[in-house]
């Protein structure tokens, strides 16, 4: 009798981690699609028409438009009708949305990296003066995450200078065709 109870103690035992060992791998497995879903909708938003058209506007006009005092003014509001500075706030919010991701594991940041860390850095470094005179108001924890991803990923930058390709790694010939009627001697 005491034979068959300790071996259903050991086949208990065996279904037991079993199970543990099954809902290890589907818990990774979901965390792998969570990841997948959340950088899906970056890209989505990313390259969403009417928010490149948006990106593109910031982008040309900011420094020019951080010179008017009046826009400096509405930027300093908490909420503001002028859509330029609405553009502002959708970019970095947008950039926020990244760092929060990133933060806790959301997205891998070594893969919203591999995308984005030239585009994040020069991103900030644009935004930057815009962020300042808004937290004038919203004080220092606005886009706090995308001061931290634009940390981040300058470090990233600066471990991988010639880009993150795998030491050694073949590479396809690239050529310069242009080059020569671009640039003349």
């Amino acid at each position: 009798m005491e034979v068959w109870s300790l071996a259903a103690s050991v086949g208990t035992l065996l279904v037991i981690a079993a199970t543990a060992i099954a809902a290890m791998i589907q818990l990774r497995h979901m965390r792998s699609s969570n990841q997948i879903t959340a950088l899906s909708k970056l890209e989505e938003i990313w390259d969403d028409p009417e928010f490149r058209a948006k990106r593109r506007r910031v982008t040309d006009g900011l420094d020019e438009r951080l010179r008017d005092p009046a826009f400096r003014a509405e930027l300093e509001k908490d909420t503001t009708t002028d859509s330029f500075a609405q553009d502002v706030v959708e970019l970095t919010n947008f950039f926020e949305g990244m760092g929060i991701y990133a933060k806790h594991g959301l997205a891998d940041p070594n893969v919203i990296f591999d995308f984005w860390s030239a585009i994040i850095v020069g991103s900030w470094r644009r935004l930057a003066p815009a962020i300042a005179i808004m937290r004038r108001t919203s004080g220092p924890m606005l886009c706090e995450n995308f001061q931290y991803l634009a940390a981040i990923a300058q470090r990233f930058n600066e471990a991988h200078p010639n880009g993150s390709v795998p030491k050694g790694a073949a590479l396809a010939p690239l050529e310069d065709v242009w080059l020569k009627d671009d640039h003349p001697v």
